[in-house]
């Protein structure tokens, strides 16, 4: 995997000293990362691994279940390599597997237009976009996989429910989507590099609450997520926690500490000083992650 990182940002020029690759943009759904950042996620080893058996094992069963036509993958948030997907492509005809690849940043899109030339995987491209994945509009054409690794800890800042929920608006039920689930949960952490102590589920992000939140959101309105209220009481040592579990797909996981995106989320609000009702509600908006409402018990 090391090798593997080494020829993308060989290939694409990443340079972390150049300010322009670290710029983060906004986006309608939350912060998409700048160019050397996104690259950067694929030194990641265990995060990387599985999201790319995921994808191979999500489009070995497209590719059977649907002779006649190649299974179609779209890949909101491509990033300068598309990382993800250049493992899957090496293992089927590109007349059996074609990619849509988006991308918001144009240094970015740049960069993985240049990479997928150099590595002579322009047939597996159907298209490679510029585009906000959190607003774009599917083509008419039939779509088999999504895939999108637009995170951070407890969905914080990026915008990967926002594209999740755009895409399966627009999509059938039928469409995979990776990862299948993220479950944000709060717990209690006495200090850093502790065990934490669960309390409770405050987001299960699979297929079936994308569903909900499609059926009880207006088309144009921002996504409706369902409120936790959790009744709080002092203590300490110790403060509110995120955590974060990923389901990528099937038995493909990513759980407590295997990487970044499962590293303990201190909550950022200051806490009362006395018992209260705190009120939990995810908002996908330009600043995504938890809106915390302190209630008198």
């Amino acid at each position: 995997m090391a090798a593997y990182a080494t020829l993308l940002f060989e290939l694409a020029g990443i340079d972390g000293s150049d300010k322009t690759q670290r710029r983060h943009l906004s986006t309608a759904g939350g912060q998409a990362i700048g160019t050397f950042l996104a690259a950067a996620c694929v030194k990641e080893v265990r995060r990387t691994q599985r999201f790319c058996r995921a994808l191979f094992k999500a489009v070995a069963a497209a590719v059977a279940s649907r002779p006649g036509r190649p299974a179609h993958v779209v890949y909101a948030g491509a990033g300068p390599f598309a990382a993800l997907a250049l493992p899957t492509m090496r293992q089927f005809p590109a007349e059996e597997l074609q990619f849509t690849l988006l991308e918001v940043n144009p240094g970015s899109l740049g960069k993985l237009r240049h990479v997928i030339q150099a590595l002579g995987l322009e047939p597996y491209v159907r298209r490679a976009e510029l585009c906000d994945a959190t607003t774009w509009r599917v083509p008419d054409e039939a779509v088999d996989v999504v895939i999108s690794e637009t995170m951070n800890q407890a969905l914080q800042r990026e915008p990967q429910a926002g594209i999740m929920l755009n895409l399966a608006r627009q999509l059938g039920d039928s469409v995979v989507f990776i990862p299948e689930a993220v479950e944000v949960r709060l717990a209690w952490q006495r200090r850093p590099g502790s065990p934490t102590e669960d309390l409770v589920g405050l987001l299960n992000f699979d297929r079936e609450e994308r569903a909900r939140i499609v059926d009880r959101t207006p088309p144009g309105s921002e996504w409706i997520f369902t409120p936790v209220i959790w009744d709080y009481r002092p203590r300490t040592p110790g403060t509110l926690v995120y955590t974060t579990f990923v389901r990528v797909f099937e038995d493909e996981t990513l759980s407590h500490n295997e990487c970044s995106l499962n590293l303990p989320e201190r909550v950022s609000s200051r806490l009362p000083k006395k018992a209260a009702r705190l009120r939990f509600q995810y908002r996908s908006s330009t600043v995504a992650g938890f809106e915390i409402r302190i209630e008198d018990i």
